[in-house]
């Protein structure tokens, strides 16, 4: 789980730029939270959707998936059931879809599943629910301090530069000119989108 700090849940864009989330393995799944679209053929849409992603070695980010966390409580939990066919192994877990039926589905072994929430949503999310996982904070900024410390040596004075640089523009504008300015997310965003990496645990300025 990802308890995201930010209002627009920067996080998964952070993780993308970061390279931490592999774009060809990779299937975000965002509920809407429009009125027309709080219902059960919504919820079961997108329980159909994440069915299929669950037979393939893949990765589901969850965003706004409250209302079908309570169809999930196996997957979630791992309760995972096994039967062999053909001699081999196969993961089963059920998902329960508008609390009536349940569907035993496929797991493939390396599926995964990430739940982000804001960090505004922590205190009103079930204590069980916030147990089943790793809980990992992401803010803009350590992510952007982490970036820092691991950008190519070559590079490292050109990054300070253009991080003085962007600091004095924004002084020199002032905060309150830009709509939504963060100081401690719209930078770090901003820097991070021209990052990339380059090798392991370094990046580069692009």
């Amino acid at each position: 789980m990802i308890i995201d700090p930010t209002d627009d849940l920067s996080s998964l864009s952070v993780m993308q730029q970061l390279s931490l989330l592999d774009p060809d393995s990779t299937h975000v799944i965002h509920m809407s939270s429009l009125p027309d679209d709080e219902d059960e053929l919504h919820s079961a849409e997108v329980l159909s959707q994440l069915r299929l992603h669950m037979e393939t070695a893949c990765t589901v980010v969850l965003v706004n998936t409250k209302r079908i966390h309570g169809s999930l409580y196996e997957l979630l939990n791992q309760t995972f059931r096994i039967f062999h066919r053909a001699g081999e192994p196969r993961i089963y877990a059920n998902l329960a879809v508008g609390g009536k039926k349940t569907f035993a589905c496929c797991v493939h072994p390396q599926f995964r599943c990430m739940v982000i929430i804001k960090h505004t949503d922590v205190d009103s999310t079930a204590a069980p629910f916030l147990s089943r996982f790793s809980k990992f904070f992401l803010a803009p900024g350590e992510a952007m301090a982490y970036v820092k410390c691991h950008v190519l040596p070559e590079q490292a004075s050109c990054l300070r530069q253009v991080i003085n640089s962007c600091e004095r523009f924004v002084t020199h504008i002032g905060k309150q000119n830009f709509y939504g300015f963060n100081a401690e997310q719209s930078l770090p965003l901003l820097l991070l989108s021209h990052m990339q990496q380059a090798g392991e645990e370094r990046y580069t300025l692009v």
